[in-house]
C-alpha cells in the first residue's frame, strides 16, 4: 500500500513513523514546506520520497493522511483531487469535522474522504517532537460521510489499528459536540485561568513564583499553539459557543453558592463533580472499550515500576498501561496495571499472587 502525508509535523510525523515501525504499508511519500523535516525523515528511512508541493507524485497514494492546520485542510484536499483518483482515501487528523464535511461535498464525486481525529498530542509541534508510538492505545476517531463505503472505512480502521491505536468511528457533528466539551472549551478555560492570575499579580511577582502543583496541571494546554487553537475557535464556533454557555451557567451555581454561604449546595456541587471524575479511572460501563485493571500495594522506591514490569515481562503478559496512582482517596494500592484482556489480567493476578503481592480489585 502507497501512502501520502501531508503536513509532516508532530502528527504527520508520528503517523509516518508508526506506519514505518509497525509495518503497515509498503511505501510513503510525504509533502511539506519544511525542507528540513522531509530531508530528515527520508535520512531517518521514515519516508521512501517527498515532494515540495502537491502534485501528480500523490497520484498512486491508496490513503493520504492531510495533517495541516484546520484552516489549510479543505484548501490541500482540493489541490490533491486533481491528482488522485476517486478510490483513494483521503482523511486528516483535524479537530473539527462538520463544516469540513460540508466544502468536501463540492468535490463530490473526485473525492473519498474520511474525517479521522487522532486523541493524542503535545504542547510542542514540529517533526522534531513526533514518536513512533505517540498514537499507541489512543483513541482515533473517524467520521462517517456520503463520501466513503462500508469497505473503504474499514481499510482506515484497520490501517489505524496497524499503528496500534483505537479507532472509534463517529457522526461529524457528534464528533465536534464531543470535542468541544471535553478538548475546545477546556483550552479556552486554561486560557482564560493564565489570564486571571497574570492580571492579578503584582510587581512582587509571587502569583507567577507559586503557580504550580494544580495550577500548573490545569493550565498546562494553555501553551499549546495560540494560531491552531484560533482557527479551532472559528471552525468550531457553533458548539463551542453552546456549551461555553452551559460552562457559564455551572460557574453561576458556584458563585450564587459561594455567596449565599450555602453549605449543602457546595457540597452536592463539588461531590457530583468527584464522583463522576473519579470514575475516569474505572470505566467498566464505558461504550468504547473494557478495561482490564488492578493495584498493588508496593513500597515507593526506584526501579519499583520495572521490577513489577519485569515480572510480567517474563511471563509474556504484555502491559497496556502501568502508573503510580497518586491520588489513592477510596482507592487501595498505590501501583495501578492495566492488561489488554480478561485472560491477561488474570494470569497476571495468579503471577503476583504467589509473589505474595497485595492486590487490589476496584469492582
Amino acid at each position: 500500500m502507497i501512502v501520502g502525508i501531508i503536513g509532516l509535523g508532530l502528527i504527520g510525523g508520528s503517523i509516518a513513523k508508526a506506519l514505518k515501525k509497525n509495518k503497515a504499508c509498503d511505501f510513503i511519500i510525504a509533502f511539506d514546506t519544511n525542507i528540513k523535516a522531509l530531508k530528515n525523515s527520508k535520512k531517518e528511512q521514515i519516508i521512501d520520497e517527498y515532494t515540495l508541493k502537491i502534485d501528480e507524485s500523490m497520484a498512486k497514494c491508496e490513503i493520504v493522511f492531510v495533517c495541516t492546520p484546520v484552516n489549510n485542510i479543505y484548501d490541500n484536499i482540493e489541490k490533491l483531487s486533481k491528482f488522485i483518483t476517486s478510490s483513494c482515501i483521503i482523511t486528516d487528523v483535524g479537530s473539527t469535522k462538520a463544516s469540513l464535511v460540508k466544502k468536501i461535498s463540492l468535490l463530490l464525486p473526485k473525492v473519498t474522504y474520511i474525517g479521522g481525529h487522532p486523541m493524542a498530542g503535545l504542547e510542542k509541534s514540529g517533526y522534531e517532537y513526533s514518536s513512533e508510538i505517540l498514537l499507541e492505545n489512543a483513541y482515533y476517531l473517524l467520521t462517517k460521510s456520503f463520501t466513503h463505503n462500508k469497505e473503504q472505512m474499514d481499510v482506515l480502521q484497520n490501517i489505524i489499528k496497524k499503528i496500534k491505536a483505537i479507532p472509534l468511528v463517529i457522526l461529524p457533528g457528534y464528533h465536534d459536540y464531543i470535542v468541544a466539551n471535553i478538548s475546545h472549551i477546556p483550552h479556552i478555560i486554561a486560557s482564560s485561568l493564565v489570564q486571571m492570575v497574570q492580571s492579578n499579580d503584582q510587581d512582587q511577582k509571587y502569583m507567577h513564583a507559586l503557580a504550580a502543583g494544580g495550577f500548573r496541571d490545569i493550565t498546562r494546554i494553555a501553551s499549546s499553539s495560540p494560531d491552531i487553537w484560533k482557527d479551532i475557535c472559528i471552525h468550531n464556533s457553533n458548539e463551542i459557543q453552546n456549551n461555553l454557555k452551559m460552562f457559564l451557567s455551572k460557574m453561576k451555581q458556584f458563585e450564587e453558592a459561594i455567596v449565599n454561604k450555602d453549605e449543602k449546595a457546595l457540597l452536592a456541587l463539588f461531590s457530583q463533580s468527584k464522583e463522576y471524575r473519579d470514575s475516569f479511572d474505572n470505566q467498566q460501563t464505558s461504550i468504547m472499550n473494557k478495561i482490564y485493571d488492578f493495584s498493588i500495594s508496593v513500597e515507593d522506591k526506584p526501579g519499583i515500576i520495572a521490577d513489577v514490569s519485569t515480572i510480567l515481562a517474563k511471563n509474556n503478559i504484555n502491559i497496556k498501561n502501568i502508573g503510580i496512582v497518586n491520588n489513592r482517596e477510596n482507592y487501595g494500592g498505590a501501583l495501578r496495571i492495566e492488561l489488554y484482556s480478561e485472560k491477561h489480567r488474570q494470569q497476571a493476578l495468579q503471577v503476583l499472587r504467589e509473589l505474595r503481592y497485595n492486590i487490589h480489585i476496584k469492582e
